[in-house]
């Protein structure tokens, strides 16, 4: 039961990162010199830190943890949605 926690708090705390950083890097496009370059950069390096963190955790507590990483990514991923979202108009 605890791993499965853990997992959820690992998934939520990659998703603040990933997506903290995708808003950032966003944001940032427009004042780039080279905006190619920022979106690529920003990509391989959210990537490379969610892939590795995944696979830690899924050796050191398993598929059942890895899981519930994913449900906390999602979870995240909804809220950032929720919050940065642009309000609907009509």
């Amino acid at each position: 039961m605890t791993d499965l926690l853990v997992g959820l708090l690992v998934g939520c705390l990659l998703g603040a990162f990933f997506f903290g950083t995708l808003w950032i890097t966003a944001r940032g496009i427009p004042q780039a010199r080279w905006p190619a370059a920022l979106v690529l950069g920003s990509y391989l390096a959210r990537m490379g830190i969610l892939g590795v963190a995944l696979y830690a955790l899924a050796r050191s507590a398993g598929a059942g943890a890895l899981a519930f990483a994913l449900a906390g990514l999602l979870i995240t991923r909804q809220i950032f949605i929720a919050k940065l979202a642009p309000p609907r108009v009509g």
